[in-house]
């Protein structure tokens, strides 16, 4: 099982803020602070105007902010032709590795139903605050009425949606130093939720509940995930789309069995 980093951090929020802070903080087991006081270094969830966004503070400085806004998601035709071509209608996908939830929006928006699953507290947090907001405006409502958002350990969650046409994983990638212009996103993820060092069951218990594939977003140049060979692949420049067919309950616990063979 991967580990989620427990980050202490504060609410910051102002006194108009003050009733959603109470409910935001019981939940994360934390405490609120002032948002005009002085502030502690560290990454800090802040409530301004309702809007739930990380801080990360510097010698009293916000320096690195981060909010999801589902209204800025960019369309991605490579992820479309990966995960939403099931051969029906309608389509049923599981994100099993939720993030910042832009893949997932890619896929409401294209007509999917999409189960959303984080197990990191802060970032579920953020994403339910950009599904609030999407579901309030109107050029974001359609998509987001169609996204289902679910908090907890992926692996433990995947046996409620057994029968969906297709689980997504986009685990955390190997740390390079260099992640481009998604590095603010994914140094707080990194933070937050921890290195998906239980890819490989996660993998197996997804081959177990989808009926169509299972699509596993990875870097260009990077091996499959946990050493599987996938049927098949999408690339595109920066990333590939690695595919792989559903999987028996015998053959899936084979498969693990093998792996811990090899591993001794």
């Amino acid at each position: 099982m991967a580990t989620v980093v427990l980050v202490q951090l504060l609410v910051l929020a102002a006194k108009s803020d003050e009733a959603q802070a109470t409910a935001v903080a019981l939940r994360l087991g934390t405490r609120i602070a002032d948002i005009a006081d002085p502030l502690p270094d560290g990454v800090h969830l802040a409530l301004m105007g309702g809007r739930r966004q990380l801080w990360e503070v510097e010698a009293g400085r916000v320096v690195t902010t981060l909010s999801i806004d589902f209204g800025e998601v960019r369309d991605s035709p490579a992820l479309r032709r990966a995960v939403l071509a099931t051969g029906r209608e309608p389509r049923w996908i599981v994100d099993a590795t939720g993030g910042l939830g832009n893949d997932a929006f890619v896929m409401a928006s294209a007509g999917a139903q999409v189960e959303l699953i984080e197990r990191s507290p802060v970032v579920h947090l953020l994403l339910e605050d950009g599904l609030r907001r999407a579901l309030e405006d109107e050029g974001t409502q359609a998509a987001a009425s169609r996204m289902n958002l679910h908090f907890g350990e992926a692996g433990g969650l995947l046996t409620r949606f057994r029968g969906c046409d297709v689980v997504y994983l986009d685990p955390m990638y190997p740390q390079s130093g260099r992640e481009g212009g998604k590095a603010k996103g994914m140094r707080f993820l990194r933070l937050l939720a921890g290195d998906d060092d239980d890819a490989g069951e996660l993998l197996q218990a997804a081959r177990r509940t989808a009926v169509r594939r299972v699509s596993v977003k990875r870097p260009l140049r990077a091996p499959p995930l946990a050493g599987e060979r996938p049927s098949g692949s999408l690339r595109g420049k920066i990333v590939r789309f690695d595919l792989y067919a559903p999987l028996p309950e015998d053959a899936a616990e084979e498969a693990e069995e093998n792996r811990a063979q090899e591993q001794t």
